[in-house]
């Protein structure tokens, strides 16, 4: 049975929101950080926190009232630089228990350059200070299927490489949930300094055109406003990143295979792909 009791989110957003959701109906005591008081603006239910992200100290005061076990950080990509480590430093004057870091997509372990090496880093960060660590690697969300190929733009599937290689897909709420789940019921020798690496499906870009029975088009590059982050993870992707069994050391799939995470909700029936998005 896990020993953690009370719980707090920073940032309410895409994953933030059914995570919140997901541990209050699971009866947990959750503080939500926030940078605004306006109430108009945040989900219902939880205890919210005003915080200054730039003051370690408010942030460890409010960590140390509400006797928090566990921090868990949704921020985006602004925020993973000093602001997460503020995070950091104030979960560790607050003897928060543990920390789940503002990981949830491809995996990170071992990249030490470029744009995902930052994630991997303050999780190096974290066990230098001594906080223990629990990373979720749930490859991409399911629910943005159709924003990875540009469907949008002219109803198919675009490309900007081959396609083929398999990529691990997970509904956000399955995500949630399963983070709920073992937060609140495993004990922490089953979470502390893990990875969880989970999977709802797995299929390459090709194999989407399939499922939606549409064409694919074989671009140079993306577009929209997302266009370039989009190219870059599709070229990601295509050596194989994708699959939340990855090992960027070896460059091949490692010795955790994608999906064995999902061993801890047992019984859970994993949503796939047509299970969430219909068009």
């Amino acid at each position: 049975m896990s020993t953690y009791k009370t719980f707090a989110i920073a940032g309410v957003g895409l994953i933030g929101c059914p995570i919140l959701d997901a541990l209050l109906a699971r009866n947990a005591h959750v503080v939500v950080l926030t940078r605004s008081s306006k109430s108009d603006t945040l989900p219902t239910g939880g205890k919210y926190g005003v915080v200054d992200y730039n003051d370690v100290s408010s942030i460890a005061k409010l960590l140390k009232e509400n006797q928090v076990d566990v921090v868990i950080s949704t921020v985006g990509q602004e925020a993973l630089g000093q602001q997460q480590t503020n995070l950091a430093d104030a979960s560790k004057e607050a003897g928060v228990k543990l920390f789940v870091p503002s990981e949830f997509g491809v995996p990170t372990a071992g990249y030490k350059a470029g744009l995902l090496a930052e994630k991997a880093n303050f999780n190096d960060y974290l066990q230098k200070i001594g906080i223990p660590s629990l990373r979720i690697f749930n490859g991409y969300f399911t629910e943005l299927v159709f924003g990875l190929v540009g469907y949008e733009s002219n109803k198919k599937v675009n490309i900007v490489e081959k396609g083929t290689a398999p990529i691990s897909f997970t509904a956000i709420t399955d995500i949630a949930g399963y983070l709920a789940h073992v937060l609140t019921t495993h004990p922490p020798e089953k979470l502390e300094n893990k990875i969880a690496r989970l999977e709802g499906d797995r299929v390459s870009l090709v194999d989407i055109a399939a499922l939606f029975k549409t064409d694919v088009e074989h671009v140079t590059e993306i577009d929209g406003p997302h266009g370039p982050l989009i190219t870059f993870l599709q070229r990601l992707f295509e050596s194989g990143a994708g699959s939340t069994g990855w090992d960027p050391v070896t460059n091949s799939e490692g010795p955790e295979r994608a999906g064995s995470g999902n061993a801890l909700w047992e019984g859970h029936q994993w949503k796939r792909i047509v299970d969430v998005v219909k068009i």
